[in-house]
């Protein structure tokens, strides 16, 4: 295992690296997916072979911006000498003035469970006729503790009146995206890696890593 990773280090020397700084499954897999052709990806655990133990960096923010930046931040003086990019994203539901908004991941309180915050959104939602929401992304480019980049991305759309479909995570089977009538959880992968707001945001950014 050793050798393995000390191998992949030495081949990872010539291509462009950066750090996904993200414990979600589900957003590092479409992170990974969009940024993979250019880019040697590493996770959080995979990167923790080299620098040690990750830090548990709370997310305290106001704002989607504000915890992107902290976890970018943090995570960038661990893996010193490295790109790192944080994502902080949510479900912004008009009628609940915006919640579950910062508090989409543990809606429902500890430990983190997306069938506990989607029951909980579509209990606080009986009843409502306005299903306005929205899908909100910010994501953080740092490297030695300096923000380098800042971009953002919102997917707009609606609230189904319960959850449809397998595909996606988190509120997925609940949200239909503006301009169509599945959730994304029924809508295939590459619809949502076209128009979600993740994909908004990562068009942006990456057009910054172009540069880089």
């Amino acid at each position: 295992m050793r050798w393995t990773w000390r191998c992949l280090r030495l081949e990872d020397e010539r291509m462009k690296r950066i750090v996904i700084a993200t414990t979600s499954t589900g957003k590092g897999k479409e992170l990974r997916a969009r940024l993979a052709s250019e880019w040697v990806i590493w996770t959080l655990q995979e990167a923790a072979q080299y620098w040690g133990e990750y830090p548990d960096v709370k997310e305290e923010g106001e704002t989607f911006m504000e915890n992107a930046r902290g976890k970018a931040v943090a995570y960038s003086l661990w893996a010193k000498g490295e790109w790192v990019l944080a994502d902080d994203s949510g479900l912004c539901v008009d009628a609940l003035r915006g919640a579950p908004g910062v508090r989409s991941a543990r809606y429902a309180g500890e430990p983190r469970d997306d069938g506990k915050n989607l029951e909980l959104v579509l209990d606080q939602m009986r009843g409502v006729k306005n299903r306005a929401a929205a899908f909100y992304c910010a994501l953080v480019l740092a490297k030695n503790g300096e923000v380098v980049a800042e971009v953002e991305g919102r997917c707009h759309g609606t609230l189904a009146l319960s959850p449809r479909g397998t595909h996606g995570f988190g509120y997925d089977p609940i949200f239909i995206p503006e301009g169509y009538s599945e959730t994304f959880g029924e809508l295939p992968e590459s619809v949502k890696a076209r128009i979600s707001h993740r994909a908004k945001a990562l068009e942006s950014m990456v057009e910054i890593l172009k540069s880089i």
